[in-house]
């Protein structure tokens, strides 16, 4: 299993979070779904739902769910082949 954040649903949001890690001494970078499964999953088989919002891998909560931009982290289960 893998998470990564990204910035594709609320960049501004993002774009600050970035800064204040970056001001720490911490790097980081947001990936969107495609670039985080060819650097985290390569070579590997893809449990479904693939990778997707981590809130979409047990959506059986029947109660409100976040919004994509409240989200922000993309994950992915993979095994190998």
């Amino acid at each position: 299993m893998a998470t990564h954040s990204t910035a594709e649903h609320d960049p501004q949001r993002w774009a600050t979070t970035e800064r204040a890690y970056a001001g720490g001494g911490i790097p980081g970078r947001h990936r969107d779904s495609g670039e985080f499964a060819r650097l985290a999953l390569a070579g590997l088989e893809l449990v479904p739902p693939g990778v997707v919002l981590v809130t979409e891998w047990r959506p059986d909560n029947a109660g409100p769910q976040p919004t994509p931009a409240e989200v922000g982290l993309y994950g992915g289960v993979a095994r190998k082949p």
